[in-house]
């Protein structure tokens, strides 16, 4: 539904077999679960996927839920940091009464500029926040629906560290955009 495309494969085929566990919790309502959604763009490049992907979000955050969404994506560089704020910050949805916040949060701004920003975040003043590597430690946030990686960490610590910043109170999304000219 989220690209209009019959092209998808989806691994596990059923639930069931998605949310077995090795030990059972008390009861299922205990279970948090990390929905992850891997995306090979073809024809697309990662950066334009993902934005389109944000926009979808917002939108049907908008016209489907109570709450606004708090979106965190992850990228490698500030280059692309600010490219993706750019193409997202266009395709923003336009829906009466919703004004989205797009941020950044890079090493190029001053400790105290990232201390406000993550406060913004923290408040849904910021509806999407795209940083780099340095807000993968030491910044905790309890609420993130959606998270984003623009390709894959250059460690297997590092996506951990990384998709561990959602899903911490509620059911969260995890959606990682592939690049093909990546080795990982």
């Amino acid at each position: 539904q989220l690209f209009n495309n019959s092209n998808v494969n989806l691994i596990p085929l059923n639930k069931e077999e998605a949310y077995k566990k090795e030990d059972e919790l008390n009861t299922e309502k205990d279970l948090i679960r990390r929905e992850h959604l891997f995306i090979l763009p073809r024809a697309y490049d990662s950066s334009d996927t993902l934005s389109f992907g944000v926009s979808f979000i917002l939108k049907y955050f908008a016209e489907n839920l109570e709450e606004k969404p708090t979106i965190l994506g992850f990228c490698e560089s500030i280059k692309d940091n600010r490219n993706l704020i750019k193409l997202t910050n266009s395709r923003k949805p336009k829906i009466q009464d919703h004004i989205f916040k797009i941020a950044g949060h890079t090493s190029q701004f001053e400790k105290d500029q990232r201390a406000e920003i993550e406060k913004k975040f923290t408040k849904k003043e910021i509806d999407v926040l795209y940083a780099t590597s340095n807000l993968e430690v030491g910044v905790d946030f309890d609420d993130i629906n959606v998270l984003l990686l623009h390709g894959t960490p250059y460690s297997f610590n590092d996506f951990l560290q990384r998709i561990g910043r959602s899903g911490r109170r509620k059911d969260a999304a995890v959606i990682t955009t592939l690049r093909k000219w990546s080795a990982l």
